[in-house]
């Protein structure tokens, strides 16, 4: 694997705002790097959220164990219309212990209410949205200029919110 390729192709998925091409990367590298080259590239292997987990999972580890180091990861997407679920970063609610059927608050105003539907999505004003999704419009209509937000924090469940639900279920199972 070209791991310097790799880096260049993965910082130019996350910044680009539209659809990603070997032509576009190639453009806005002037032209360094032919198209083909990034288009062989990705078909010379399987690229995806698991084989990147692979390839960072060791650097990651290193970071837990270190005593002074802190690694911050969100644990949900924005939703994109033209992408697929990543299985590596992913909210369920199982995960939580919040069981199908639950009614969830939201914490800047405990008044607003959503419905779990599976164990991925809500039911918010009779559509199925996503956490984020809602608190995102949420927060914007309170002020706030953030577009994305990660939903377990602003979203609570029995008191306290499922961020903190989640870590405390992971820590009694440890």
């Amino acid at each position: 694997m070209n791991k310097d390729l790799l880096d260049i192709y993965t910082d130019y998925l996350i910044c680009q705002n539209k659809y990603a091409t070997a032509t576009g990367l190639s453009s806005l590298l002037d032209g360094q790097i032919s198209h083909d080259k990034i288009t062989r590239f990705l078909n010379s292997e399987k690229l995806d959220s698991k084989a990147l987990w692979n390839f960072v999972k060791k650097d990651i580890r290193n970071i837990e164990q270190d005593k002074e180091g802190v690694l911050i990861l969100g644990d949900s997407i924005e939703e994109k219309p033209y992408t697929d679920e990543n299985e590596v970063v992913c909210w369920h609610f199982s995960l939580a212990k919040v069981l199908i059927g639950s009614i969830l608050n939201f914490s800047r105003n405990e008044e607003i209410t959503c419905k779990v539907i599976d164990d991925k999505y809500v039911m918010f004003e009779d559509q199925k949205k996503s956490l984020s999704a809602i608190a995102s419009l949420l927060l914007q209509k309170m002020g706030w200029t953030a577009t994305q937000v990660q939903g377990p924090l602003f979203w609570m469940y029995e008191g306290e919110t499922l961020s903190e639900r989640r870590e405390r279920v992971e820590q009694e199972e440890t």
